[in-house]
């Protein structure tokens, strides 16, 4: 069985949609959890309203709370699903193809649960009307743990993860987190496994209201918040040291270590900047990201 995940947030405009691609999957063993995180418009009364509709109404089970963002939302809906055997993570306001959770199910069952196990779907960006802009490929790219550190090749919305690996997740303090699908990166490669499909079975769409760092335009306030001083890589850094380095590879401990900049802070940002290996699949992110080593930032 599979819990799908989702928060909302003002999501009036687009959710009916969403949510009918959700109910018309080809898989059906799923329960959809909804965590809505202080809405002031009429989402609440949309989900309600769709609930009561549908044929099993206990498919769907609704929480209204008080705004704690994005991904603190998330982690409260990892606690509330107890039941199952995976987690997927829904936005409010994309497409899911019919075949998404059947594909991801399928690729869970042929491994091994006991390791941390992550599938994620293949994807396309699409406009406010959901015409198809570009396919999301990252094709031979050697995506790893010290990559894992600084970027993201992964999006929450396209992940299905099994019970060790949400349980993982459920030993860290949220609040040292700054996206929850960037950490699943860093403990797929850590010490787990995961699987990037070429099949697409989601359109994420692209306007103004939703946050994912899609375009460089969208990444803009996370420089801005870095300059102030929110140095949230050395905050992952830290927790993900805390709960799982000792269970790293000798060599991504002294690669996490450089991190943590509590100590030895220049001596570090040095040997970051000219680190022999890619921090960052894109060369524009590379160069920016080797010269926020530079100054202290990252």
């Amino acid at each position: 069985m599979v819990n799908v995940l989702m928060s909302t947030y003002n999501g009036e405009k687009y959710l009916v949609d969403q949510l009918d691609s959700i109910f018309g999957q080809s898989y059906q063993d799923f329960v959809l959890y909804v965590r809505d995180d202080g809405s002031k418009d009429h989402t609440i009364a949309i989900l309600k309203e769709y609930q009561s509709q549908l044929e099993r109404p206990d498919q769907m089970i609704i929480f209204s709370e008080s705004n704690i963002g994005f991904c603190n939302s998330f982690f409260r809906l990892l606690q509330m699903s107890e039941e199952g055997d995976y987690w997927t993570f829904s936005d409010q306001d994309d497409i899911w193809y019919p075949d998404k959770l059947k594909h991801a199910v399928e690729w869970m069952e042929n491994g091994k649960n006991e390791i941390p196990r992550m599938f994620h779907s293949g994807i396309v960006f699409a406009d406010e009307n959901m015409n198809i802009l570009r396919k999301y490929e990252i094709g031979n790219y050697d995506f790893c743990f010290q990559k894992a550190i600084t970027s993201s090749i992964f999006y929450g919305f396209s992940m299905m993860i099994n019970r060790t690996l949400r349980n993982e997740l459920l030993k860290c303090d949220p609040k040292h987190i700054f996206y929850h699908d960037w950490f699943i990166g860093m403990i797929v490669t850590g010490f787990g496994e995961y699987y990037f499909s070429n099949q697409v079975d989601a359109a994420h769409r692209i306007h103004q209201s939703n946050t994912s760092a899609v375009s460089l335009k969208s990444k803009l306030p996370l420089l801005k918040k870095i300059f102030s001083g929110d140095l949230y890589y050395e905050m992952q850094a830290v927790e993900f040291k805390r709960v799982f380095g000792s269970r790293l590879s000798l060599a991504d401990q002294r690669v996490l270590e450089l991190f943590d900049l509590s100590s030895k802070k220049w001596r570090k940002a040095i040997k970051k900047v000219f680190y022999f290996k890619r921090w960052n699949p894109r060369l524009f992110e590379e160069c920016g990201i080797r010269f926020l080593m530079l100054i202290g930032k990252v």
